[in-house]
């Protein structure tokens, strides 16, 4: 009555393990790392290369130029200006701007040594100070406490209202050079 039981038999399959995808993207990253740490600057921040180089320094010497306009159309339209911070305030801006981005334009071209957060806090900085020196120009030529005068000291309000539109389009060519910089860092922060 012993009823032979029959087995099954069995399969001996070796199944491998597939390789993890975290493993493989561990690994890259590492790798990467590695390879950008090669070639960071001193604070960490990704050298530019290609695109963004051209861009920031087209970005900088547009800022120069601008810059320097304001300067020069300053000067004239300082006549009308009331005396105190109102008058110095501009100035100094733009003064400071155009030595500040001749360094920076002279560091892109050579090694950038300079830190990238100072860059960019140095052009968040002058968006600010470029707007206020935009609005202070726009607002002494809205007074038009000059208008009867003579026809010398109008055309040094109307130079005046040149200055602060430029200005203020300098700004915005701080804020856009401020936001591509920190979204090229982000980016390198992430890869």
């Amino acid at each position: 009555m012993m009823q032979e039981e029959k087995e099954a038999p069995k399969l001996k399959l070796k199944i491998k393990p597939l390789p993890s995808r975290q493993t493989q993207s561990s690994e890259q990253l590492h790798s990467r790392r590695s390879r950008l740490q090669s070639q960071r600057s001193f604070d960490g921040n990704p050298p530019l290369q290609g695109r963004q180089r051209v861009f920031c320094s087209f970005m900088k010497i547009m800022e120069l130029v601008f810059a320097v306009i304001c300067a020069v159309l300053y000067y004239k339209g300082v006549m009308v200006m009331p005396a105190g911070h109102r008058r110095v305030m501009p100035n100094v801006t733009f003064y400071s701007y155009m030595v500040i981005n001749i360094i920076v334009i002279i560091d892109l071209f050579r090694t950038q040594k300079i830190s990238g957060h100072v860059v960019r806090l140095l052009s968040l900085l002058g968006a600010v100070l470029f707007a206020v020196a935009g609005a202070l120009s726009i607002e002494t030529w809205g007074k038009k406490e000059y208008d009867e005068i003579s026809p010398e000291i109008q055309f040094c309000g109307k130079v005046l209202l040149a200055v602060g539109i430029i200005s203020i389009m300098n700004a915005v060519l701080f804020c856009i050079d401020t936001i591509y910089s920190y979204r090229v860092w982000v980016k390198a922060l992430c890869q």
